[in-house]
């Protein structure tokens, strides 16, 4: 029953999670206000979001976005290709592949458009890296060579993932040859961070080779620096891979262990890409141990979250589709709008030169009247026909401003349409993030009773982990009420 209940909690939070502004640390915001806004500035905090990546990439996007605002403002065209290659890498982190690839496109674009060969050697080397994500080995091979043909900064890092890549292929013998390379090369260099990845390159080559004691050695050293350097992304792959060796040596306690921490870590990244294989492995350990209601209910955390983010990603292209096309009806709409006063004006002018012409015309006639005595009567018709052409004019003079009032009377009334309709969008808004404390408090509640249940160690452990997510979102929905009513004061 408890258990049920925990699952039924889980299902609600995830459900309920709402998208909102992300809230900066107080250093950030201070830096933000009171520091100029130059190159430097952009170079700052595009060095400020890529140190988040590790730790919070929400964050490091937000942080991104702002250096690409303000490089656009002063054109900063460097600034802005690193602000797109951090923003892609933000999306990476976090298993959203297509978005980080479309990312990197647009930062290799700009980078090859003021010729900056480092930017296009990062924009390359991360490509490949999601074509490698996205089961693309040859083509990904193809793009990190690429990258150092314009720039051998990441050379050790770049031979590492060109043998992952081989590894991937299945090509075991260019894999080991390239991770010896890096971690030669990284050694050299004192790269910390591709030593790691070059032992945990080598701790899967003899993983395959069945040498999983000495694959266990490799993957001990790669744990020690990632914690020393905060990769908690790396950090959740090791423990997955001692998992995988753990259950080839035939200890599942062990290989449960590591399964169960890499789960704890890709919840405080939310990496849900790094989640469904953890949950996938974690039934398997169950069905294993003949578990088989906890590898059921694994497998049902695992296709919860693949299948939410396949919702994730399908609502982002249909709201990314419908802001493009509301976009384009209100162009379209403006420049009507402008056509027709632009036609209005001209057709008000002419007449208006029209007016003076016709009155230069009535003098000269009057001159001609006077000074040819004799041809007063031709004078007196073409007065009269001058006088028929004024009335007219005056006619089509009257036309014109009761049209000029309709065309302001529409206007003025569009107006006041659109600022009823953002009335109502507001109030809706702040209808809804007062709405969502109520499931919210809902769950705290019944996370409070759980806890005064007496519980296995583990399942308190998972409940205290709720605690603090469900306190985090109430947080959230409290922050979207405050900044509703601020806007709406």
């Amino acid at each position: 029953m408890v258990r049920a209940l925990l699952v039924l909690v889980i299902s609600a939070g995830m459900f309920t999670t709402v998208r909102a502004e992300i809230l900066l640390p107080d250093s950030v915001e201070i830096f933000l206000r009171h520091t100029p806004k130059d190159s430097s500035y952009i170079t700052r905090l595009n060095r400020l979001a890529f140190d988040f990546l590790k730790s919070n990439p929400e964050i490091s996007r937000s942080i991104s976005r702002r250096a690409m605002e303000f490089s656009k403002a002063i054109q900063f065209t460097r600034g802005f290709a690193r602000a797109l290659n951090v923003t892609g890498s933000s999306y990476w982190v976090t298993g959203n592949y297509e978005s980080a690839l479309n990312f990197y496109h647009q930062s290799a674009r700009e980078s090859e458009r003021i010729k900056d060969r480092v930017g296009l050697s990062e924009s390359y080397h991360n490509m490949g890296e999601v074509y490698k994500k996205l089961g693309d080995y040859k083509k990904a091979i193809t793009f990190l060579r690429t990258s150092l043909e314009w720039d051998t900064n990441n050379f050790e890092i770049a031979l590492y993932n060109i043998g992952e890549a081989y590894y991937l292929l299945g090509k075991y013998d260019s894999a080991s040859n390239y991770f010896d390379r890096s971690l030669s090369s990284a050694i050299k260099a004192n790269n910390a961070r591709t030593i790691a990845y070059a032992y945990t390159g080598l701790g899967k080559i003899k993983h395959y080779d069945k040498e999983y004691y000495q694959a266990l050695a490799y993957f001990t050293k790669a744990e020690r620096l990632w914690k020393d350097q905060g990769e908690i992304r790396s950090l959740v792959q090791t423990y997955q891979d001692f998992s995988e060796t753990f259950k080839a040596l035939g200890q599942p306690t062990r290989a449960m262990e590591y399964v169960n921490m890499a789960i704890v870590l890709s919840d405080e990244l939310a990496a849900p890409d790094l989640q469904i294989y953890n949950y996938k492995q974690q039934s398997k350990l169950y069905a294993d141990q003949g578990d088989m209601k906890n590898a059921l209910l694994a497998m049902d955390k695992h296709c919860m979250i693949k299948d939410s983010i396949y919702h994730e990603k399908r609502l982002e292209e249909i709201a990314r589709l419908q802001a493009s096309f509301e976009s384009g009806a209100r162009d379209i709409e403006n420049q009507q709008l402008k056509a027709t006063h632009a036609r209005q004006h001209a057709q008000i002018r002419t007449q208006k030169l029209t007016l003076i012409a016709m009155s230069a015309a009535l003098i000269a006639s009057a001159i001609m009247a006077w000074v040819l005595f004799r041809q007063r009567k031709r004078v007196a018709e073409v007065n009269d026909l001058l006088r028929e052409k004024t009335i007219e004019i005056q006619d089509q003079k009257e036309e014109i401003e009761d049209l000029n009032k309709s065309l302001e009377s529409k206007i003025e009334e569009r107006t006041q349409r659109l600022m009823w309709q953002n009335q109502k969008l507001a109030e809706y808004a702040h209808a809804n993030a007062h709405q969502l404390r109520a499931p919210v408090v809902s769950i705290l509640g019944l996370l409070h009773l759980i806890e005064r249940i007496n519980l296995p160690e583990e399942d308190r452990i998972l409940v205290q982990q709720l605690q603090v997510c469900g306190k985090n979102l109430d947080k959230i929905t409290q922050t979207i009420s405050r900044n509703l009513e601020e806007d709406l004061k």
